[in-house]
């Protein structure tokens, strides 16, 4: 276990140049990490009595964008445009795959290929649904709400990344012969007369034009209904002052959260988690469905918690551009332990980056000792909450 520092010492003006410099911005983060501190209860159950002046005001705001969510559309405009076009469209960026309600592409590459098989063959593939954005120039870039998984394979399948994969058969049957696979009894390149009645296929799509971000996002939600997203996903898909600040945390912070698994929005959960758990230290493990209570009361994000978390991301940033070996050592971070290193950081914030990685380290080194099994559950949540609350 790393010794604290003594206060004592803090201030000794024998110490080392380089010492004195670590000593100097200990002292400042000390600072910083009482003021949090101090407003942070540890039994708040999630509650803010901060800001409570501008409580009626944020309501108001939050209702209004719910109703907006709510309001009837104008009836959307049908239309049809060839596969040749959509990749071109997809390609240039005319056609956007990723709003942010968006999930990642997470049909495989089998999966996309029996997709192309029912196009070729002209099975019924729903419509596609676009929202209209006025992009640079004025040009309509049409963003898609519902298809990124049907427009990814197509496009995926004309620049020669995928083959058909014919259902009956199981015969690969590649675009162009960029490809480059031989032809054999099971893998084949499309005729150019074949290559060009693909390109001709219609896909057939509707777009809105003029509705807000709340409403894409609860067209997403309609028609995701009879579709397994995971938690994580489902809770990307909504809006509210939360959502959105989270959001912003996972674009600043993509490469720390690279560190580990965060496929299908498991980021975004993560990012609530260590919201809540930095902001109100509860007794009871923050799951998926505590973040869903959060984001949902559509309650305005205070300063003072924007600060709180965002100044623990930059520290946790700084611990892993210094230490990667930490994410990695003796094995990948489970989401649980980035969590409880960020409580980490929010507890003893004052701690030079060092000194706070190594305090992780021996964290996640007894925390495995004590556990087969390093989940996000009550039992390892506890243990790695006393642990670093001792320190």
């Amino acid at each position: 276990m790393v010794p604290n520092l003594k206060e004592e010492v803090l201030w000794d003006e024998d110490l080392p140049d380089s010492q004195q410099q670590l000593v100097e911005e200990t002292g400042r983060r000390r600072t910083r990490a009482q003021t949090h501190r101090a407003v942070a209860p540890p039994e708040s159950d999630y509650d803010d009595d901060g800001d409570s002046d501008d409580d009626e005001e944020f309501d108001e705001e939050a209702a209004e964008s719910q109703r907006r969510a709510n309001a009837a559309l104008s009836a959307p405009q049908p239309f049809t445009v060839p596969f040749r076009d959509l990749t071109q469209h997809i390609g240039s960026g005319v056609i956007d795959l990723d709003a942010p309600y968006q999930r990642d592409v997470v049909w495989n590459a089998a999966k996309q290929g029996h997709l192309i098989d029912s196009l070729v063959k002209h099975y019924y593939v729903p419509p596609v649904i676009f929202s209209i954005h006025e992009g640079p120039g004025g040009i309509d870039i049409r963003v898609a709400i519902d298809g990124k998984q049907r427009l990814t394979s197509i496009f995926r399948f004309m620049r020669g990344e995928i083959p058909q994969i014919d259902s009956v058969t199981g015969q690969r049957v590649w675009f162009s012969s960029h490809s480059k696979r031989k032809t054999t009894a099971k893998v084949r390149v499309m005729t150019s007369q074949e290559q060009k009645e693909f390109g001709e296929m219609q896909m057939i799509c509707v777009q809105y034009r003029g509705i807000s971000f709340e409403q894409e996002q609860e067209i997403f939600r309609r028609v995701q209904l009879g579709v397994a997203l995971s938690i994580s996903e489902r809770l990307f898909a909504k809006g509210g002052p939360l959502a959105d600040f989270i959001r912003e945390l996972m674009i600043k912070h993509e490469d720390l959260l690279g560190r580990i698994e965060t496929r299908r929005k498991l980021g975004f959960t993560i990012l609530g988690q260590i919201f809540i758990i930095v902001c109100f230290s509860p007794p009871r493990c923050p799951t998926g469905l505590h973040v869903d209570k959060e984001i949902s009361k559509k309650d305005r994000v205070s300063e003072r918690h924007r600060n709180l978390v965002s100044e623990v991301l930059n520290i946790f940033e700084d611990v892993a551009n210094n230490m990667p070996e930490l994410f990695t050592q003796p094995v990948r971070m489970a989401p649980v332990e980035f969590i409880m290193c960020a409580y980490m950081i929010s507890v003893r914030e004052a701690d030079h980056f060092r000194i706070l990685g190594a305090k992780m380290a021996e964290m996640r080194k007894a925390t495995r000792k004590q556990f087969l099994d390093i989940r996000t559950n009550q039992r390892v949540f506890d243990f790695m909450k006393k642990y670093i609350e001792k320190l």
